[in-house]
């Protein structure tokens, strides 16, 4: 019994990151209360300093920068066009009863004011092409249209409900005549996969922005399109965010790692997809 106890002690002491997950996961759901780096740090079964360390190590991020960001996340999932709630009650609703401190912690993480946040979230902005979807997800924009045979996952569906996007159909005539119908205030577009006919039956319905696929990386083509909808500072903050896990990520893996061979793979239900688009191969490769 003596043995046994020792190693489930050990066990627990060297297997950090499980840990850290564990904590992590009591952050996304008890977010809405008053969570302290000693509740947090006791939840983790560790002195308060030491947490501090493991944590920031782990995530890049301190744990209350955690809990902020996830705060402000599931208030913008509150401020989308088939919501209508107020800004006090989303502020309360995700644990701030103080609506300036609650506007001054959105600022600074999205990077504009919560009411131009909402104000952006009513337009209705498509994604022509489905690999836009994914910068439009980014900035918490869900389109009100996209490509019908675009995959959405389980976890898209549950997270962001597509059932309300308008499924464009494959060929260009119909989708013009779909869009003419839905009177969208802005249109998302690949540059190379678009004639110069159709490029102006786009711009003839709405503000038409075309992205160019060949000249641009990822980072480029996110930064345009903030920019093009108006969310230049939500993108900047966003990237911020995301440079700052990356690297904590690097520093993470094991370096032999890049001795090995990879193929990067989907498994869904019955089949298995092979993924080598060029943004998969910047972000898992490069980055």
């Amino acid at each position: 019994l003596y043995s046994l106890l020792s190693d489930v002690g050990q066990l627990q002491l060297s297997d950090t990151d499980a840990v850290m997950e564990r904590v992590k996961t009591y952050i996304e759901q008890h977010y809405r209360e008053e969570l302290s780096i000693r509740v947090l740090a006791g939840e983790a079964g560790t002195s308060e300093r030491h947490f501090i360390r493991l944590f920031k190590q782990k995530y890049g991020i301190s744990a209350i920068e955690y809990l902020t960001e996830y705060r402000i996340r599931q208030a913008r999932s509150l401020m989308l066009p088939h919501t209508n709630y107020e800004l006090k009650d989303i502020a309360a609703y995700v644990g701030y009863k103080d609506i300036p401190y609650f506007r001054r912690k959105f600022k600074q993480i999205t990077g504009v004011a919560p009411a131009t946040f909402m104000r952006n979230a009513k337009l209705k902005i498509v994604a022509y092409h489905g690999s836009l979807i994914g910068a439009l997800l980014t900035l918490n924009i869900i389109p009100c249209a996209a490509p019908a045979d675009h995959p959405w996952t389980e976890y898209y569906r549950r997270k962001y409900e597509p059932g309300a996007v308008l499924p464009l159909a494959q060929d260009d005539d119909t989708r013009i005549q779909q869009l003419a119908l839905l009177h969208p205030d802005i249109i998302l577009g690949l540059e190379q996969s678009l004639s110069p006919d159709i490029q102006q039956q786009l711009q003839e319905l709405a503000p038409t922005y075309l992205v160019s696929w060949l000249r641009m990386d990822w980072r480029t083509q996110l930064r345009f399109i903030g920019k093009c909808l108006n969310k230049a500072k939500e993108t900047a903050a966003w990237l911020d965010k995301y440079e700052r896990k990356a690297e904590a990520v690097r520093a993470d893996l094991d370096h032999e790692l890049a001795k090995d061979k990879f193929l990067i793979a989907r498994i869904s239900g019955q089949k298995i997809t092979v993924l080598s688009d060029r943004s998969l191969g910047e972000v898992l490769y490069d980055d």
